[in-house]
């Protein structure tokens, strides 16, 4: 059974003059799409903050936002999809291949 390799860990530190923090971002490296679908969900729920208090233009201009940011997410999130698989199809057949020579050698 083949080791599979640990993604390098990004982390993102922040110095504040009361505390230091550092978060973990790895995910955000490995799914592009993810920072713009977490933006979308924010500037869809101050749209509906917005209306809530009755400013609906501004209201209206963070809801268009808000999907331009979720097209955006999708399309980088398909495209990491993508890039994914092309990955794992290359890795496949020399990992069959290596087990077919071991078989082979055992019989």
């Amino acid at each position: 059974m083949e080791k599979q390799e640990e993604p390098r860990r990004v982390k993102l530190r922040i110095e504040t003059p009361i505390k230091t923090f550092t978060i973990d971002i790895t995910y955000l490296t490995q799914n592009w799409g993810a920072p713009f679908i977490i933006a979308f969900t924010t500037l869809l729920i101050t749209a509906a903050t917005y209306l809530a208090l009755g400013n609906e233009a501004t209201a209206n201009k963070l809801a268009e936002y808000a999907y331009y940011s979720l097209v955006a997410g999708v399309l980088l999130q398909l495209a990491c999809l993508i890039r994914e698989e092309r990955k794992h199809k290359h890795e496949k057949p020399r990992r069959s291949q290596a087990r077919g020579a071991h078989h082979k050698t055992s019989t």
